[in-house]
C-alpha cells in the first residue's frame, strides 16, 4: 500500500492531523519490537500499545494543525530514518504553535513501508539570545 517511507510519512501527519485512529491503525509496523515515545511520555512496545494510545490522544482531542519538515533522511534498502520539525497548534488558533522534534524510523516489509517507531521531543523552548547563567 505505502510504496516509500515519504507516503507513510504523510499519511501518519494527515491521520493526526485528522485525529483519525482509522488511518493511524494501517500505517504502522505490526511488528512486537515496533515504538512509540510521545512527549514526555514512556515507551509504549507493540502495535497494541501504540495504537491504544493514539485511541486515548485522538478521543480527547480537537483537530490540531499540523506543519512538519523533515531535517534529515538517512535510508538504506529496508530501513529509513528521518528527523523531522513539528509544528502542532490548536485548530483555529493564534501564534506559532509548539516546536517538537521527531525521529520517524520506516522499515519495509512484505505488504510495503510502514512506520516502525515515532519518538517525539517535549516541546522546545526557544533559545534567549544571552544565556542567564554559564553554561559551563
Amino acid at each position: 500500500e505505502y510504496t516509500s517511507p515519504e507516503a507513510v510519512e504523510a499519511a501518519f501527519y494527515q491521520a493526526f492531523a485528522e485525529c483519525n485512529w482509522q488511518g493511524m491503525t494501517q500505517l504502522w509496523s505490526q511488528d512486537a519490537a515496533a515504538s512509540c515515545v510521545h512527549p514526555g511520555g514512556g515507551l509504549l512496545q507493540g502495535y497494541e500499545e501504540i495504537q491504544q494510545s493514539w485511541q486515548e490522544i485522538f478521543s480527547a482531542a480537537s483537530r490540531p494543525e499540523i506543519d512538519y519538515s523533515v531535517i534529515q533522511v538517512v535510508s538504506e534498502q529496508n530501513l529509513a530514518v528521518h528527523l523531522v520539525r513539528e509544528i502542532i497548534k490548536p485548530a483555529q488558533s493564534e501564534g506559532d504553535g509548539t516546536v517538537v522534534l521527531a525521529t520517524n524510523v520506516y522499515r519495509l516489509l512484505a505488504q510495503g513501508w510502514r512506520l516502525f517507531s515515532h519518538h517525539a521531543s517535549l516541546p522546545l523552548v526557544p533559545r534567549s539570545t544571552k544565556p542567564s547563567r554559564p553554561l559551563h
